[in-house]
């Protein structure tokens, strides 16, 4: 719409993370592209996941819509053109395959996707820019913002190892005044690392295996098919979430955060919450 492209031209940091070399990145009405991409993903995982659960307890109208649903955020995903998010899907859904490999309607929903992928991947469409940055994302390029991205990294790892505690919440914040003023982490995990020093990292990734760890303890403790389903889709979502942090900054983006950390609270009180745990 003319507004969001005056909105865009305004601001040049959000010009130069919208306008692309593959058109105009969408970002619906949420902050940015790449939460946007990220939110789409985790709808895309979570109708996938539903639509492999039985006809008893998801009727076949209800899948239908699941599928509209489906279409429309992956069409979303793909105008988004967040790389990661694109990545997320499959990740999401490797999950799913490994933990529900004798599910007859998940080795189907898996043989389609796959399908689908090639054909993305390796079909004609080679005008098509949407299409083009889907490839990339699995194919790799010369994208000049990956390499900047990789030089930054790297170029930050002694501040690492000399800080580990870090430089202080918030300390890459334009204006913060601190030795990391303005410098981009680009990543959950980087960032994290930055601010709250390489100890601070190891706490979060001892979190993040908890959390992991509690998500597939809930889906194989599960007593009845509601709660299976409902576990699958928390972890599906949930290790996706994850590995999109090392490439986006997800738990700490407003929107895809409250999606993070909503999911991290109900796989905890899930265990409390199940079949042999409720007294009538």
């Amino acid at each position: 719409m003319p507004f969001e492209k005056a909105y865009i031209a305004r601001y040049p940091e959000k010009f130069k993370t919208v306008i692309i070399l593959t058109g105009i990145r969408i970002f619906s009405f949420v902050s940015d592209p790449a939460v946007f991409g990220v939110i789409m993903a985790c709808g895309c995982i979570i109708n996938i996941v539903l639509l492999t659960g039985s006809n008893k307890l998801i009727p076949l109208y209800q899948k239908v819509l699941l599928f509209i649903s489906l279409i429309l955020q992956f069409m979303a995903l793909g105008y988004s053109g967040t790389r990661t998010a694109y990545v997320m899907v499959p990740l999401g859904l490797v999950i799913m395959l490994f933990v529900n490999l004798r599910n007859k309607n998940t080795v189907i929903g898996a043989l389609v996707f796959v399908f689908a992928f090639l054909v993305v991947m390796f079909g004609p469409f080679h005008g098509k820019t949407t299409i083009i940055r889907r490839r990339t994302a699995f194919s790799g390029s010369e994208d000049a913002s990956l390499n900047v991205r990789d030089v930054n990294r790297h170029r930050i790892q002694p501040y690492i190892y000399k800080h580990p505690i870090g430089g202080g919440f918030l300390s890459c914040e334009p204006g913060s005044g601190s030795e990391l003023d303005g410098f981009p982490p680009d990543s959950g995990y980087l960032r994290t690392a930055l601010e709250q020093g390489w100890v601070g990292l190891l706490l979060v990734l001892v979190n993040i295996f908890l959390v992991m760890q509690y998500a597939v303890s809930n889906y194989f403790k599960s007593q009845t098919g509601a709660e299976k389903q409902f576990t699958l889709v928390i972890l599906c979502v949930m290790f996706a979430l994850v590995v999109s942090i090392y490439a986006q900054e997800s738990s700490g983006l407003i929107e895809s955060a409250m999606m993070y950390y909503g999911l991290n609270g109900i796989s905890i009180k899930l265990k409390y919450l199940s079949s042999p745990n409720i007294t009538t």
